[in-house]
């Protein structure tokens, strides 16, 4: 498979979903407070 480093794996585990739940979280205050 991919050779993964491990910085990248922390930040696939990590990084990635509070991107995504910031993202989501940023859509519903858009939403919702406009």
């Amino acid at each position: 498979g991919l050779k993964v480093h491990d910085w990248m794996r922390g930040y696939l585990t990590y990084g990635l979903p509070l991107i995504v739940i910031f993202i989501f979280l940023f859509g519903i205050y858009d939403k919702f407070f406009k």
